[in-house]
């Protein structure tokens, strides 16, 4: 995920309705995540035109995954670019925390 307007982040800030249309976009992926759907999402620590996000899906299938993407206040609503890329841990859990 990118912020489409680089001032969102370096610069003026975001516009009332950007304001609102992230927090809808933060309620979205939490409850994606409630439902087992979102395994993380976060953002860079940057404020700058570099700045993007990710959100791991567990979905099983691509088209599933697009259409949760789609769905996203932030991408329907034009605050926000995305881009899908089918991923597979390697190493690591991130839904089991070691005991």
């Amino acid at each position: 995920l990118k912020p489409v307007r680089t001032d969102l982040l370096t610069g003026s800030g975001p516009t009332v309705e950007e304001s609102e249309t992230i927090a809808q976009h933060f309620e979205y992926l939490s409850t994606l995540h409630q439902a087992g759907v979102v395994r993380l999402a976060g953002r860079t620590d940057t404020n700058s035109e570099d700045t993007f996000g990710i959100v791991l899906l567990n979905t099983g299938d691509e088209s599933t995954a697009r259409k949760i993407l789609e769905e996203d206040p932030a991408i329907s609503g034009g605050v926000m670019s995305a881009s899908l890329y089918p991923f597979r841990i390697a190493v690591g859990a991130v839904a089991r925390q070691p005991e």
